[in-house]
């Protein structure tokens, strides 16, 4: 990936067009060495969302904001990283504001994808109705149902059968009746 150090001609003025020297890794490496990159040398940050295009940019921010954009950087990483290992997307409204809500209402940023309350609760509902129905089995059948369904990974006929004493086809056909046992309770 390239990078691209943006350094200011003259740290004094505003950040403009005219006032920028473009340098690679090895001519800001050299400039850090000078007494004058020593002397700015905190004043360097990268670019928030470089990070995930063709080339980091560096720019002289000054201090301040390169405290800040650094903050920044790092905790969309931690978000991101929270976010791949809970499998859950979550807000800060700390770095919420509002020109960051694109024309959209706060509700619109955090819409709940999965989806309306209403199937969350008929889900819930049907979740309740199918463990009733497992309690309602016999022992052997609700072993059945845990050792095939339920753990992980969920055991073939063939591993049940063997794990009872008993033949792959006598494990199918056990398995279908509690299904259909199940069935027939669900539809109660």
């Amino acid at each position: 990936m390239k990078k691209v150090i943006l350094v200011k001609k003259d740290p004094g003025k505003p950040a403009g067009a005219d006032n920028w020297i473009v340098m690679n890794s090895y001519e800001f490496a050299m400039f850090m060495k000078t007494p004058e990159g020593q002397r700015r040398r905190r004043g360097f940050a990268m670019l928030y969302g470089c990070e995930r295009d063709d080339a980091i940019i560096i720019a002289e921010c000054g201090e301040e904001n390169a405290r800040q954009w650094k903050a920044d950087i790092n905790r969309a990483d931690y978000l991101r990283t929270r976010n791949a290992k809970h499998g859950s997307l979550v807000y800060s409204f700390s770095e919420l504001r509002p020109d960051h809500a694109g024309g959209y209402g706060w509700e619109e940023l955090l819409a709940d994808e999965r989806g309306a309350l209403e199937e969350t609760v008929m889900e819930n509902l049907a979740k309740e109705r199918l463990r009733a129905a497992i309690r309602s089995l016999g022992a052997g059948e609700r072993d059945l149902v845990e050792k095939m369904y339920l753990t992980e990974p969920p055991m073939t006929e063939e591993e049940y059968a063997e794990s009872i004493g008993i033949k792959r086809h006598q494990a199918n056909y056990r398995k279908r009746k509690v299904l259909e046992k199940l069935r027939l309770l669900l539809e109660e």
